[in-house]
This record gives structure tokens, C-alpha cells and sequence, in this order.
């Protein structure tokens, strides 16, 4: 494909590679669900691939703020393999995400009635930090619930959601039909260990940052190598202060804004998970 033809397709030419990825990872699920019939290598495959839908998590995040692609059968096309691959769908992520966490992050527990609680909320009820397998199966627990809540306010999505739920059954269904075995270690039990994994990834985002400045709310990770695999996401200050700026676009916005975010909120290592509890950075900002 030449550039000038890319860009016509494309809105960023950062999107070619996502979409390279996450399409050769489907072509392989697809052959692995045909051609795999044996309990252990079904087993063994939807282990491996689990290494490489990570892949997947960050991306359709991205995908819910800026669409790849100025075609709207190519965004479809994105939009189902990725649902496909990490469970959550396209509209889940515009509901719970974009209507939901990114306008309420910064509202913990406890706080009054009238104020809407971050829909990935890392406070219990009383105010205190939640570890992070209990913000991971908390999450789990409501995301959907909180879906419904916000789909009251955005019927429009609301409406998408529910539709496009409705097609994946259908397709789950017509794949169980072909192999009901294949189907739930190729198409069922690794997107929703990705699922899971989506909320263990973002613990760290903002747990124990309990701050009105959107500048202390959030923790960076400046790792290249943790921003290649997960595009970026790892420059979440920026991300948050600027939600529907292009993915691509986050390391120079985070250049210019670097200087006003907190030294000990700004983290180098690939593995940052690992030492957040004995971060200062995980006190209160």
C-alpha cells in the first residue's frame, strides 16, 4: 500500500500497524478454531495467544476515543474483531469509558449523593484503597451494571450496545454450532481472561491519587517498550487532559505538559505494577 493511498484510508498512518496486528491475530484464531480438534492443543494455543490479544486490550481502548479510519465498514470491521478479542465491545468502552471514567475519575469515595462516583472507582464505599484483585474483580462485578446505568443517559449507544451484543451471541452461537470446544478456548476463555486483564492493566492509572488537579490524578508510564505493545497508554496524564487526542499523538503531548505532572507520577520501568506499592506515588497526591 503506498502512503498517499494510506492516507486516504487512514486518519493516522499509526493505525496501519494495529491493524496488520489484530487482523493476523484473527486469521490465526480463525484456522486455530477450524483446525485445532484436540482438548491439549486448544488448551496450549488460547495460552499463547492470550501473550499476544494484550495487544488487543490497549488498542480498542484507543479505537472507542478516535476511530481508525475515515470508512465506516473499515471502523465496523475493527470494531467487531477487537469485541472479538477482548470481549468488551466498542460501545461498551464509549459508555463505561468515554461517558463514564473519563468524566468522573477524579470523584472517589467517599463523597456526597448528588456526585457521580468514577465508573472505575479503585475506593471502597468508606474511602479506602481497594488492592489490586479487589479493583479487578470489583470491576468485573459492575461494569455491566454501569453500561445500563450510563446507556439511561446515552440511549443512542445504548441502543448500538444492545445490537451489537445481540450479533456476537448469534455469531457465538453459529460458531458453537461448527465446534463447541474451539469455541470456548479460542473465542470465549481468552477474551475474557482480556477482559480481566483490562482491569488489572489500569490499576495503576490512578489508584491511591486522590486529587481535584487532573495533573496528580493520573500516573505515567514513560517505558518505551510498555508504550510499543499497549500504543501509548502508559502516558495517561496526557491521555486524560486531552481524551480524544490521537494515540500517536501522546508522547509530544505529554513533552509539553511534563514538567507541570508530579516527578514521582512519572514512572520508567516496563513492569511499574510491580513496585506500586512501595511507591510514594501510590499515597495520596
Amino acid at each position: 500500500m503506498n502512503n498517499s493511498k494510506a492516507k486516504k484510508i487512514y486518519i493516522y498512518k499509526a493505525d496501519v500497524f494495529p491493524l496488520v496486528w489484530i487482523s493476523i491475530m484473527f486469521a490465526i484464531q480463525l484456522y486455530a478454531f477450524i483446525n485445532l480438534t484436540g482438548l491439549w492443543e486448544l488448551v496450549v494455543f488460547s495460552l499463547l495467544s492470550m501473550l499476544f490479544l494484550t495487544f488487543s486490550v490497549a488498542y480498542s481502548h484507543h479505537h472507542a476515543h478516535i476511530s481508525m479510519s475515515n470508512s465506516e465498514w473499515l471502523n465496523g470491521y475493527v470494531n467487531r474483531i477487537l469485541s472479538l478479542q477482548v470481549w468488551i465491545s466498542h460501545y461498551a468502552w464509549k459508555l463505561h469509558h468515554n461517558h463514564g471514567h473519563h468524566l468522573n475519575y477524579m470523584n472517589q469515595y467517599p463523597l456526597q449523593d448528588d456526585v457521580s462516583i468514577d465508573e472505575s472507582n479503585w475506593t471502597r464505599t468508606d474511602g479506602s484503597k481497594m488492592n489490586r484483585f479487589e479493583y479487578t474483580i470489583h470491576l468485573a462485578k459492575t461494569t455491566s451494571k454501569r453500561v445500563k446505568e450510563n446507556g439511561q443517559k446515552h440511549e443512542k449507544f445504548y441502543k448500538k450496545y444492545m445490537t451489537y451484543r445481540l450479533q456476537n451471541y448469534v455469531i457465538y452461537f453459529v460458531l458453537f454450532l461448527y465446534s463447541p470446544l474451539a469455541l470456548l478456548f479460542v473465542f470465549i476463555i481468552p477474551p475474557l481472561v482480556m477482559s480481566l486483564y483490562i482491569f488489572w492493566l489500569t490499576y495503576p492509572h490512578h489508584s491511591g491519587l486522590r486529587s481535584s488537579d487532573p495533573y496528580k490524578a493520573s500516573r505515567s508510564i514513560i517505558s518505551p517498550i510498555y508504550n510499543f505493545w499497549f500504543t501509548n497508554l502508559g502516558y495517561h496524564t496526557a491521555h486524560h487532559i486531552k481524551p480524544n487526542l490521537h494515540w500517536s499523538l501522546l508522547p509530544n503531548y505529554h513533552e509539553s505538559i511534563k514538567e507541570k505532572i508530579p516527578e514521582h507520577l512519572i514512572q520508567k520501568s516496563v513492569f511499574p505494577a510491580f513496585e506500586l506499592d512501595k511507591s510514594r506515588g501510590i499515597s495520596d497526591a
